[in-house]
């Protein structure tokens, strides 16, 4: 497997029932021009509060949501471990003034990036699936597959950044760069259990969240370019070119295959020994066409 690098927790939303309202520090919050009961941070706090909001309403139910790198650096293309997901949980309760370490986390969404040595859009263009995912977005900077709570994006991170306007700021490479995204919409399904900001910033959980996304890595499935062509024209020899074409994809041998099928049938001595000679033969043929 290709070496990924700067691994991170990215996006979390996180929520924290009855909240005493008199205890938030609201002299470092500003209310959003358009959206009810939601806040920012301001902008002469130590973070980019533009990448911060947080939502309480008068029972006293807060949610909030960041993207922990561009909190602290206003760009992704950078590691953030657990021990910084930790600091920057610690200096968020210090601005808002509630303990946000026992706060229930929801969704979040875990990556790392990938140097490859094509294009974006063609290594894009090549991925069909990974396990038995449905693909949820297509395009030609990305790709997603998920099964209704856990999701796996891979997308043209240079791409990305430009359009975000942080791909100076993040000193990305010019080309050639991909992303790996995990993305929970349902933290305690996925992991089996309700989740606090405390469990998510011990080594162990990081640990679990890097195996994870190599799992997914590993098993891509991408399309490879067709290099066995048919010998002839007769469905016969289609079928048996596609069957050579999925032996160099996965491994499987065809003539092993097919030789074991032909055992199994109902047939004579004479007929069975009549077709593994056309077996031999194709694959004769196109062994010596192989690349």
């Amino acid at each position: 497997m290709k070496q990924l690098h700067h691994y991170q927790y990215d996006f979390i939303e996180i929520t924290l029932p009855n909240v005493n309202r008199s205890q938030i520090k609201w002299q470092h919050l500003k209310p959003h021009p358009t959206l009810h009961n939601y806040y920012q941070l301001k902008a002469n706090s130590s973070l980019h509060g533009d990448r911060f909001g947080m939502f309480v309403n008068g029972n006293g139910f807060l949610k909030i949501k960041t993207s922990i790198p561009y909190l602290l650096h206003n760009h992704n293309y950078i590691s953030v471990d657990e021990s910084d997901l930790l600091q920057t949980i610690l200096l968020l309760s210090d601005i808002i003034g509630l303990k946000l370490i026992k706060s229930h986390v929801t969704q979040i969404e875990y990556g790392a990036y990938e140097r490859i040595n094509q294009e974006a859009r063609e290594y894009l263009s090549k991925i069909i699936g990974v396990y038995d995912y449905q693909i949820e977005k297509s395009s030609n900077h990305l790709k997603m597959f998920g099964n209704g709570k856990l999701h796996y994006k891979i997308y043209d991170a240079v791409k990305n950044a430009k359009s975000k306007k942080t791909y100076r700021r993040g000193n990305y490479p010019k080309e050639n760069l991909i992303k790996h995204e995990l993305k929970l919409t349902d933290v305690s399904k996925v992991m089996k259990k309700p989740t606090s900001v405390e469990q998510l910033c011990q080594q162990s959980t990081k640990e679990y969240f890097d195996t994870m996304l190599h799992t997914h890595h590993s098993s891509l499935c991408l399309e490879k370019q067709l290099c066995i062509e048919p010998i002839g024209n007769t469905f016969s020899d289609v079928l048996y070119a596609g069957l050579k074409q999925l032996e160099q994809q996965y491994g499987q041998s065809t003539y092993t295959l097919v030789s074991k099928l032909i055992d199994t049938m109902k047939l004579s001595p004479s007929q069975k020994s009549k077709r593994r000679k056309s077996l031999q033969q194709l694959e004769t043929i196109y062994n010596e066409k192989a690349p």
